[in-house]
């Protein structure tokens, strides 16, 4: 009778499986097997006042999720707010603010939007926001040259990413190597961050062996 009565409970899979098709939550956190399950349940169903229901960590997990969907829907202060509320603070922040900065058309408006949210979180985390928005403009080829920066964070976060894709690309030592297209024309500082970029790795690399890994701008 003990086997029967456990073949009828349903599995966690099938428990899993009824979780994500659940049109309301309390159905859905009912069926969840598990604490990432009720996460993820709350996040599709989007009633972030249910995270404080999920055991930990999954409840901050949670609320990780609800700063990014704030923030996603235009109120990058509020997320910011939320973040300061979970135990992964600085990753939900760093998470935040790269959303905002890949959302900032131009450089203006990235350094607009940084000095609204800076009081808003750690000051320290301006690196990886200016990282995260002169990214966008290497992918686009749309980055500005370096000189359009009006602080020291800003022009050591675009140096920084110009050296990461330097290690991205297939270049050849020993070759002549000028700057690719997604350096801004005319940017002195540009092309001096990717040719520092490009001796420092061919110094410390074996001389002639090219690096053979993807990324913007590799030879085709």
């Amino acid at each position: 009778m003990l086997s029967l009565l456990l073949a009828c409970e349903p599995s966690a899979a099938e428990r899993l499986a009824a979780a994500e098709v659940a049109t309301d939550i309390d159905t859905a956190l009912a069926a969840c097997p598990d604490a990432p399950c009720m996460a993820a349940a709350v996040a599709r169903l989007g009633t972030w006042e249910r995270c404080a229901s999920i055991p930990d960590p999954w409840d901050d997990e949670c609320r990780f999720w609800q700063a990014e969907a704030v923030e996603r829907g235009g109120d990058a202060a509020g997320a910011l707010d939320l973040c300061r509320d979970t135990a992964f603070h600085m990753g939900c922040a760093t998470h935040v603010l790269g959303q905002a900065a890949r959302r900032a058309e131009g450089i203006d408006a990235a350094a607009s939007t940084w000095d609204e949210l800076r009081p808003r979180t750690d000051p320290k985390l301006g690196f990886s926001y200016w990282r995260a928005w002169w990214r966008m403009g290497i992918d686009r080829g749309s980055a500005p040259g370096i000189e359009a920066c009006r602080d020291m964070t800003c022009r050591k976060a675009a140096e920084r990413e110009i050296e990461a894709t330097v290690h991205q690309l297939g270049i050849p030592c020993g070759a002549d190597r000028p700057a690719p297209g997604w350096i801004a024309e005319g940017s002195a500082a540009s092309s001096a961050a990717w040719s520092t970029s490009v001796e420092g790795l061919c110094t410390r690399g074996e001389p002639g062996v090219p690096i053979k890994l993807e990324g913007p701008g590799r030879p085709r």
